[in-house]
């Protein structure tokens, strides 16, 4: 994507998996609300799932969730330059004390977030600072509830746990099946324990988190740093879109994923800001989203280090990749 060998992709996220390599790639994506578009032949949670977009800018992004599956709103039309106009906005400032981030460092991009604020107000906003989560700390104490398709004919647990542990490729036991185990042991999902622990977790990600952090705002969405955005709405499906804010600035240390395949910090790393809503909030998360990424720029300010130069369809042809892509979809 970032490369512009796609017009745009769908990703799938409980948390984090849309918003973190849109962030992390200079690009625009939308977690949309879990059920606004299908999840037919996916896997993913019914209750936290959700399906949606990642492409190079924001126009391109409401034209996307239009694609998949199921005929949703025409969010095309929430593409206004004055989105932004006497908004309110508020910023859950305790949502950095999130333990993903904490062996970052958040200090540049906390700077840069703080400057964009400031260009906000003079963009008419209304900015609600340390609009907080009222309940954070249970996300992550000790009393926080837990959280048929393809080419390997994955049709049950069973199939994807086997396939999981079989394939080099899927780094196991390193990245683990945790969840998948504890589901494939025949928990009763309809038991008092799990049905008190789901509303609970509704109750975390709602009204003690996003839902009460707008009310007590009276804001229309709330912002903060993408990487600190996922854990929360990512408890009740909320959705989130995540813009282009900045890169990390030069001096910075280089500093590689627990794995040593990744860079995690270097001098030009992008990083995000996420616009947090309530369920099926989307039309007004797209308004401003669009206005913020179109008055600032920021996503233009840099190039990707590698630019392709070689014709995509005429080498995957010769693979033969078209014909592989054929065979699963008549799978």
């Amino acid at each position: 994507m970032a490369l512009g060998l796609a017009a745009g992709t769908v990703g799938v996220e409980t948390v984090g998996s849309i918003t973190c390599p849109a962030m992390r790639s200079n690009l625009v994506s939308i977690k949309t609300t879990a059920g606004l578009v299908a999840h037919d032949n996916i896997v993913v949670t019914k209750l936290r799932g959700s399906v949606g977009p990642i492409t190079r800018t924001s126009p391109d992004d409401p034209a996307s969730v239009q694609i998949p599956f199921q005929t949703v709103p025409d969010y095309t039309k929430s593409c206004k330059i004055t989105g932004l106009a006497n908004s309110r906005l508020g910023v859950p400032r305790n949502n950095g004390e999130n333990p993903f981030a904490a062996s970052m460092n958040l200090a540049p991009v906390m700077e840069t977030f703080d400057r964009v604020l400031d260009v906000l107000r003079g963009l008419g906003v209304t900015v609600i600072n340390n609009t907080n989560y009222t309940a954070y700390g249970e996300v992550n104490g000790n009393d926080a509830p837990p959280a048929a398709c393809g080419p390997f004919r994955i049709l049950t647990l069973k199939d994807l746990i086997a396939c999981t542990t079989s394939l080099p490729e899927e780094e196991y036991p390193s990245r683990d099946i945790a969840y998948w185990d504890l589901a494939s042991e025949g928990a009763d999902f309809q038991s008092t324990k799990i049905t008190q622990a789901v509303e609970k977790m509704k109750y975390l990600g709602g009204p003690g988190r996003i839902d009460g952090a707008l009310d007590a705002a009276g804001a229309d969405a709330l912002i903060f740093l993408s990487v600190c955005s996922s854990d929360i709405p990512g408890l009740v499906g909320y959705p989130v879109i995540c813009v282009p804010l900045g890169f990390l600035p030069e001096g910075t240390v280089e500093k590689r994923n627990p794995r040593g395949n990744l860079v995690e910090e270097a001098p030009g790393i992008p990083f995000g800001i996420s616009f947090i809503g309530r369920p099926y909030s989307e039309q007004r998360l797209i308004e401003l989203a669009y206005a913020f990424e179109q008055l600032t720029g920021i996503g233009l300010q840099r190039k990707p280090m590698l630019l392709p130069n070689a014709d995509l369809c005429s080498t995957m042809k010769k693979r033969g990749y078209f014909s592989s892509i054929l065979s699963w979809r008549t799978f």
